[in-house]
């Protein structure tokens, strides 16, 4: 395995939790930005120029006083270009349930192609085989937004996010941190999400503890993770980024990376692993220096480690 750096993450405390991705996948259809949730009124508080319009998620917003509001919530994908909510991406193959369809011009289902048989599933406008797959969504890209929701986002489909829930995990309280505290006061939120193969998200709050995430519908499982475990050098596990990654390049085996550990996200703290099936940690090393924060971590197929160094000042990707 090949462990790569990133820069800092501004601040471990970030609204929005990255990743977890695979080989393949279902298509869907553009659209840009984040999910931004509305206010009272449906306006989102997010200044505008008059006929200014974007796609937010699933959600097609237009200037009104100023402030964009969402015009309509799209229930497959979202178009700046085409006006609002389209099925697919014109001029593509994509995949309505287990079938493959044309695009029309006009981001709408056009004909059918083929339906996929018996062992195969759509994926990215062709039928293959499910054992060329992960789990169903585990080729995907998973992020929690400050909201608690979870968007998944194919790369390959125009950039599309698409709401998968809202988290309802039951946190205990979050971890106190040192003054000047990094973390927002109120109740336990999401801090650092890897997923799976198996397409289980593997989602750590700020209050230290792992839950065991759906990537089919948010829904929340205890994992039994037992939290502030000793790093073995007078430290504690508390909050740290989490990424999986293959043991070697193109091997069905991985392993859950962690960085950090230190409530104050100012100080490097360690790099680790930790069993899934036992749930302890092992303490590989100690973290470089020379950064403002611990890193966020993700992995790939081909046995690579990149962390994201969020930082005031300087971040990095490594």
């Amino acid at each position: 395995m090949r462990l790569h750096s990133i820069g800092s993450l501004g601040s471990v405390a970030a609204t929005l939790l990255v990743l977890g991705l695979s080989a393949c996948g279902p298509s869907s259809s553009g659209g840009d930005d984040d999910d931004d949730s509305t206010v009272d009124g449906g306006s989102t508080g997010d200044p505008c120029d008059p006929g200014e319009a974007r796609c937010s998620g699933l959600s097609f917003q237009e200037c009104v006083d100023g402030y964009f509001a969402e015009s309509e919530h799209c229930s497959s994908a979202c178009s700046v270009e085409y006006g609002g909510c389209i099925e697919c991406v014109p001029g593509e193959n994509t995949c309505n349930g287990d079938a493959v369809y044309t695009c029309t011009d006009d981001g709408s289902y056009g004909t059918l192609v083929e339906t996929c048989g018996d062992g195969t599933s759509c994926d990215n406008g062709e039928c293959r085989s499910s054992s060329d797959c992960g789990e169903a969504g585990s080729e995907l890209i998973y992020v929690v937004d400050d909201s608690n929701r979870l968007l998944s986002f194919d790369p390959s489909s125009g950039n599309t996010f698409t709401l998968v829930g809202t988290l309802d995990c039951s946190a205990g309280a979050p971890i106190t941190p040192p003054p000047p505290p990094p973390l927002p006061a109120g109740p336990a939120t999401p801090f650092s999400m890897s997923v799976a193969r198996d397409g289980t998200a593997w989602v750590l709050y700020s209050s230290g503890e792992i839950f065991h995430v759906s990537t089919e519908d948010a829904s929340c499982q205890a994992s039994g993770f037992q939290i502030n475990q000793s790093n073995g050098d007078g430290g504690l596990w508390g909050l740290f980024g989490m990424g999986f990654v293959s043991n070697s390049a193109g091997s069905d085996e991985e392993t859950l990376f962690l960085a950090g550990g230190e409530v104050d996200p100012t100080i490097p703290g360690h790099l680790g692993t930790l069993d899934t099936t036992s749930l302890a940690i092992t303490t590989v090393d100690n973290m470089q220096g020379g950064s403002e924060y611990s890193p966020e971590l993700t992995g790939t197929g081909d046995a690579e480690l990149y962390g994201y160094y969020p930082g005031a000042s300087n971040t990095l990707i490594l």
